[in-house]
């Protein structure tokens, strides 16, 4: 059988390495990709052994053609190769055929990074042996099943990407995070977004479970989310940070689902306010009660252990701080890909009693940000709200710049001390950066003029 990859990014790349260790003939892998490989890649799968075809050479319909099977990196949109889709096995559906210890799932759209790491930490506190977090953190499914002798269980945090044409995937848990418009640019409309994140529950049955928001009982997605919690078949537990209305507890109880709520439920560790969310400490406490613990069990000491390690490690790029300059409290949060993510960052210097002045920027993957700017500029915890790029037109940010450096002047002449600068664009990066490292490390480096 000949096996064939879609891409040689980290998903490519941690696919090869696997199967070139398992499979006896190299000359069964076969690797396709939109763009020209560089020599040094070239010559790394050459001394592999492993036939290497692109769109300069090969057209993807001759790849098709002589692989059996089709394993694409899941940033490569299905439209590309759907006339090929009998062949196609995803990422996440080989790792549900290879990977054979007890495994979670974190999908959503806000806080799937945070919550997956932290998970994981707490997993490890209570089963006292080592969890790994991987998927789309930078550690590659296939990386884990390689590794999965030497730990007692995963984490794992998947995209809609990922999902969307998963059909054999069925983990123990899924945590699914605060739901928002995103990557409408893909999906095309919110209800197909919904059911590639549900992917990850649609398989699952007795003995498994998924805690998911209350939001999804609320308008507008419960035309279409409904169903799908009607049909699921594992143990259900909502969460929020209040108590719902009658409406939304009568609907839990006729899913004969279980809710979580903070004011009524939990006492939430303290220390893991400083890097995340409440909604997301609920949403940890609840995934937890499923697997038996308690978070509020976990003594103050070793908590504070997690964040510092969680910070240290994860850190970067996410409420990240930079320093007081001249008074001002500097964060980046370029990981910041939605404008809800942007909101949350600015709640949390609020809760300091500060005013922000909000660089945005990036592209917006199809949503429509028009109205959440304008919300945002009139939040009485903003002082201003700049823009770098980005796709949104001047008569919504009159105040737009092309380069940092600009953009951190502007945003250091608007701040008074005791404010506090906040990066947290709001958008994809793929505008003028190569990611959202690339974008928070050079808004690092811009500051350093400012620091000197």
């Amino acid at each position: 059988m000949k096996i064939g990859i879609m891409g040689y990014g980290i998903v490519g790349k941690s696919m090869v390495s696997f199967l070139s260790k398992k499979i006896q003939t190299p000359d069964l892998i076969a690797l396709w990709d939109e763009r020209e490989l560089s020599c040094d890649e070239k010559i790394e799968l050459d001394q592999l052994g492993i036939d290497t075809l692109s769109s300069g050479l090969n057209t993807l319909e001759e790849f098709a053609h002589f692989c059996d099977v089709i394993i694409p990196s899941a940033g490569i949109c299905p439209k590309k190769y759907e006339n090929y889709a009998h062949k196609v096995m995803t990422e996440v559906d080989f790792f549900a055929a290879h990977y054979q210890k007890r495994h979670f799932a974190v999908t959503g759209a806000l806080g799937k990074t945070t919550i997956t790491n932290l998970f994981a930490y707490l997993l490890m506190f209570f089963v006292k042996k080592d969890v790994v977090a991987g998927g789309n953190i930078g550690v590659g499914l296939c990386d884990v099943i390689a590794n999965q002798d030497r730990h007692a269980g995963a984490v794992l945090e998947l995209s809609s990407f990922q999902l969307q044409l998963s059909s054999r995937f069925s983990p123990h848990g899924v945590i699914f995070t605060t739901f928002i418009p995103n990557h409408l640019d893909r999906h095309e409309t919110l209800q197909n977004y919904f059911t590639a994140k549900w992917n990850a529950c649609i398989n699952q049955g007795p003995g498994q479970w998924a805690v998911v928001p209350v939001q999804l009982l609320q308008e507008p997605y419960r035309e279409f989310t409904l169903p799908a919690l009607r049909s699921y078949r594992g143990k259900l537990l909502f969460y929020s940070v209040e108590k719902p209305s009658d409406e939304i507890q009568e609907i839990m109880v006729g899913l004969k689902a279980g809710f979580l709520c903070y004011q009524e439920s939990i006492v939430i560790q303290s220390a893991l306010f400083k890097i995340t969310p409440l909604v997301n400490i609920v949403a940890l406490a609840a995934a937890l009660l499923c697997e038996g613990f308690d978070l509020t069990s976990i003594p103050n000491e070793v908590m504070d252990i997690i964040v510092k390690r969680h910070i240290l490690e994860h850190g970067q790029h996410r409420m990240e701080y930079c320093g007081t300059i001249n008074g001002i409290e500097v964060f980046n949060d370029s990981k910041s890909t939605a404008m809800e993510a942007t909101f949350s960052a600015v709640g949390m210097v609020a809760q300091q009693g500060k005013k922000a002045v909000v660089i945005l920027g990036g592209l917006s993957k199809g949503v429509d940000r028009t109205g959440m700017i304008e919300d945002l500029k009139m939040h009485n915890a903003v002082r201003a709200v700049i823009m770098l790029g980005g796709d949104i037109s001047d008569s919504v940010l009159p105040e737009q710049y092309s380069n940092l450096d600009d953009v951190v002047d502007a945003a250091f002449s608007h701040a008074q001390p005791d404010d506090a600068i906040l990066f947290s664009p709001g958008g994809s990066s793929f505008d003028l950066f190569k990611n959202y490292q690339d974008r928070g490390q050079l808004f690092k480096l811009s500051l350093k003029r400012w620091k000197e």
